[in-house]
This record gives structure tokens, C-alpha cells and sequence, in this order.
């Protein structure tokens, strides 16, 4: 079975500039837990969940509307493809201790 079989679209995103309280509205529209940050192309700059978010506030003393999803965002992102098999998907989630995963095109956008 391929990822584009059980795969959520169209993925929520966010341009990485904007700021934590676009990211927040986005997860409350969509009730979901991640957002995917994009640069000005479009592809994908990195991740923000419901916690970066709650920590980003805590950490930098500011609300939300101050705070860039750049700064909360996790740049270093674990991706996949739709043509890619489920099973890899399992695979990359487990070895990499992570719940979501991000489903890129050949460009890099998600």
C-alpha cells in the first residue's frame, strides 16, 4: 500500500515568517496537531506542533503574535513521498520516535 492511500489532504501550512498565532488558528480550523512551515517557493521549511508552540510562548515570554513559527519550528524534518510504500512510513515514524510525517513531492513541497 502507497502513502497517497491513507495520506491527509491537502496538508496545513503555514509560511515559516508568519506568525505562532496563524500556526495555532490553523491547528483549532483543522483540528490537527502539526502544521508544516514553507518558505516563499513553497517548500517545506519545517514543522510546528501544538507543543513547540506551548513552549515557544513559555520559553520566549511573548504572545504568540510576536513569536515567528520560524523560531518554534523544527527545521531538521523526517519526510516521505506518496509513492512511498506505508511500511517505510512505519519504519521512519519508529526509528525516529515521531507520530506525524510530512509527505513532500520530488520538489519538496508538501
Amino acid at each position: 500500500m502507497r502513502i497517497s492511500e491513507v495520506m491527509s489532504h491537502p496538508a496545513v501550512t503555514c509560511p515559516a515568517d508568519a506568525a505562532l498565532d496563524a500556526a495555532a488558528r490553523l491547528m483549532w480550523e483543522f483540528d490537527c496537531g502539526l502544521v508544516l512551515a514553507v518558505n516563499d517557493d513553497g517548500r517545506l521549511a519545517g514543522v510546528v506542533t501544538d507543543r513547540d508552540i506551548c513552549l515557544a510562548a513559555y520559553m520566549h515570554r511573548k504572545p504568540l503574535h510576536l513569536i515567528p513559527v520560524a523560531k518554534a519550528m523544527v527545521k531538521q524534518v523526517i519526510s516521505a513521498h506518496a509513492e512511498d510504500e506505508v511500511l517505510s512510513a512505519e519504519h521512519l515514524m519508529r526509528d525516529n520516535r515521531i507520530r506525524r510525517l510530512p509527505v513532500i513531492d520530488q520538489a519538496g513541497h508538501p
